[in-house]
């Protein structure tokens, strides 16, 4: 089943006692909002000794037909993602896409606010430009710990836009 799988990619890529990043986020899965989330939850339950070997990461910050940093939101959207995986806090928490309609200073105080109550350990964002990075950083009294780019062979925008640079 799925516990099994998940455990033997974890035996597989876990080096020397590393943990493996398992990205999620609350808008992946087929069925139901969440549902990624969920089924990674069911495994987690059934090998508690994976959990010291996972990093959980999730995003959230999409709705249906659009993207939303608000308070709001990321409170309601990170309480989900806690019941759904089942876990006392999210390793990663990452913006999934930036909100222009949103002021940066809400979507900050926060994430800020979620780490103070010990719901997520670090933030990460996925799918920001460096200005937006830089944006959000400078209203934050930690740094971003994570960055999740888009980068294909189709898609080679990070070389050259200063978002790896923005990473060293």
């Amino acid at each position: 089943g799925a516990a099994a799988a998940v455990g033997a990619a974890v035996q597989a890529f876990a080096v020397h006692g590393a943990r493996v990043l398992i990205d999620n986020a609350d808008v992946y899965g087929e069925r139901a909002e969440g549902g990624a989330e969920t089924l990674l939850g069911r495994v987690l339950r059934t090998d508690g000794a994976l959990v010291g070997r996972v990093l959980v990461a999730t995003k959230a910050g999409i709705r249906p037909g659009r993207y939303d940093g608000s308070a709001r939101h990321l409170t309601t959207a990170c309480e989900a993602s806690l019941r759904r995986l089942g876990v006392d806090s999210i390793d990663l928490f990452q913006l999934h896409r930036v909100d222009l309609f949103t002021p940066v200073a809400e979507t900050a105080a926060t994430l800020s606010a979620l780490r103070d109550a010990g719901k997520i350990r670090e933030v990460g964002v996925s799918n920001a430009t460096p200005a937006q990075l830089d944006d959000l950083e400078r209203h934050l009294p930690f740094p971003i710990a994570a960055v999740q780019a888009e980068y294909s062979l189709l898609d080679h925008r990070p070389l050259f836009d200063g978002t790896l640079d923005w990473c060293a």
